[in-house]
């Protein structure tokens, strides 16, 4: 009696488990949190340029004249601007990402300022 009670709880906290996944990978612009959203996104849109450490010391990033991320002052809202309509040699993000994504790589970037 006892082991079909520990069974039949196994199998519901499965189902809850499975369910719950799905759930969560079906719902669109879902992220696990803003860093690992906005790290992936940063790592697709903005390394080449700012490099993984944000200095901008890469090729790239040095014949652009790119920001140093590290040392950036700009307010989170000024952030999102620049990112969504580019500045300079940067180019516009708003037709590439959601007004999320560009949320969460802002988040992600505020992590390079000591």
């Amino acid at each position: 009696m006892r082991s079909k009670i520990i069974i039949k709880s196994v199998i519901t906290l499965f189902a809850i488990a499975f369910g719950l996944t799905f759930f969560l990978h079906a719902y669109k612009g879902f992220s696990v949190s803003a860093k690992s959203g906005g790290a992936d996104i940063y790592s697709q849109n903005c390394m080449t340029c700012h490099g993984a450490d944000g200095k901008a010391n890469t090729p790239k990033g040095k014949r652009k004249g790119a920001t140093d991320l590290t040392k950036s002052t700009i307010s989170t809202a000024q952030g999102i601007k620049v990112i969504a309509n580019g500045r300079e040699n940067m180019p516009s993000f708003k037709d590439t990402l959601s007004d999320d994504e560009i949320r969460e790589v802002m988040a992600y970037i505020r992590g390079f300022r000591k």
